[in-house]
């Protein structure tokens, strides 16, 4: 008789799962981190990122510089309304636009840009120095020392926050925040010893921080507005040019000021 053969079950067979590699490590564990930057940032920099994702989201009316009259009063602390009567808003702050993307107020001394509602005042600090700067950043938009004033033949500079701490009391911290916005032939607006100086942006471009050849005089009366970017960073400045069209550039006169001549162009993150 023979013996009876014992079959047994085969033996499973186990396969190693493969040992995840140091660079898929670092990736997964990056990834907190990355979140927690992204989450840092937004904080930071919300009321800024609002503001030009509610612009986007809504194309508000943006109204036209050719409502604007051609002269304001020069004393008193209301403005008037664009129709050449009283206004009842105070020109202090960010003037409002309403409905129809008019400003409420027409005040002098302010910079108009009616595509992105800016309505703010123009500060002229005495000194380039950083602090100086930096403190009347708080208080509107600043005409960089040493470059043209409205209606003379030249560049006038001008500077504005696109996203300050908002922590920071100030009206201004995102004055300049929809400027990457502007468009060729958007219509730029001073106002300027009681007359209305008119522009028309003709040129859109980004430069470094050294790049100061911004900030030198033109052979055509210009205005040229400068914020940082990307929004709340000072990597590097976007500029927009605008020459003037009204009144008459050719009258403009000679410019009073003196080159400007700064290792950088002012951070305004």
């Amino acid at each position: 008789m023979e013996p009876s053969s014992t079959t047994y079950p085969a033996t499973p067979s186990y396969q190693e799962e493969p040992q995840r590699g140091l660079l898929w490590r670092l990736l997964l564990g990056a990834v907190p981190v990355l979140l927690i930057a992204v989450a840092v940032y937004v904080v930071f920099n919300f009321p800024a990122l609002w503001t030009r994702l509610t612009f986007l989201l809504s194309d508000p009316q943006t109204g036209s510089a050719a409502t604007l009259p051609e002269t304001v009063r020069t004393s008193g602390s209301s403005g008037e309304s664009p129709d050449g009567g009283p206004a009842g808003v105070p020109c202090q702050g960010n003037i409002p636009y309403d409905g129809q993307g008019r400003p409420r107020a027409i005040c002098d001394n302010y910079l108009y840009i009616p595509r992105i509602r800016v309505a703010a005042p123009i500060v002229r600090p005495d000194s380039t120095a950083e602090a100086v700067i930096n403190d009347a950043l708080l208080k509107g938009v600043i005409k960089y020392p040493g470059t043209a004033e409205p209606g003379e033949q030249g560049n006038v500079f001008l500077t504005g926050h696109s996203s300050y701490y908002w922590w920071v009391k100030t009206d201004y911290r995102n004055v300049f925040a929809l400027v990457p916005q502007l468009r060729q032939n958007d219509e730029i607006v001073i106002y300027a010893r009681g007359r209305k100086y008119s522009y028309r942006v003709h040129a859109i471009f980004e430069v470094d921080p050294t790049q100061t050849g911004v900030l030198k005089p033109t052979p055509v009366a210009t205005v040229t507005l400068s914020t940082c970017v990307p929004v709340g960073t000072s990597a590097r400045r976007k500029i927009v040019q605008a020459r003037q069209v009204s009144p008459d550039p050719a009258d403009a006169r000679p410019t009073s000021g003196q080159a400007a001549n700064p290792d950088r162009l002012p951070g305004v993150r």
